[in-house]
């Protein structure tokens, strides 16, 4: 009654939601992504199976630098980014530099909507086929 896109049943999807959740709760946690990127990314999981999973939050990384450059020169935010740099710069080095630059955050989902067909349609990451 209950199939994954890899045609396995509920516990499977149960499986790929907890590994997912095991994973991206951590990312949350530690703030590299947020709480919504980490539920659709249990989705993910339940949907396609842990071995898409972390296929996809494979991918998800790999297509960020090019996804941020586009995204901040799209939105015009070279300069916040500039300053964000310079900060954690001289922050780093030890440097009284004050308050932080306001953050400003990307839009992750579009990210996690390429990743995931990537990760399905793609054979360059095998070791986590099924």
């Amino acid at each position: 009654m209950w199939q994954t896109v890899a045609g396995q049943g509920l516990v499977y999807a149960l499986y790929g939601a907890g590994a997912a959740f095991a994973l991206h709760f951590v990312l949350w946690q530690i703030k590299l992504e947020g709480a919504g990127d980490a539920k659709l990314m249990m989705a993910v999981g339940a949907f396609c199976g842990w071995q898409t999973m972390l296929e996809a939050t494979w991918w998800r990384y790999v297509l960020l630098v090019p996804y941020a450059l586009v995204t901040i020169t799209v939105l015009g935010r070279w300069q916040n980014f500039k300053a964000a740099v310079m900060w954690t710069y001289m922050k780093a080095t030890g440097m009284d530099v004050g308050e932080r630059p306001e953050p400003k955050y990307m839009p992750f989902g579009p990210l996690i909507a390429l990743a995931v067909p990537a990760a399905l349609y793609t054979d360059w990451l095998d070791f986590f086929a099924p």
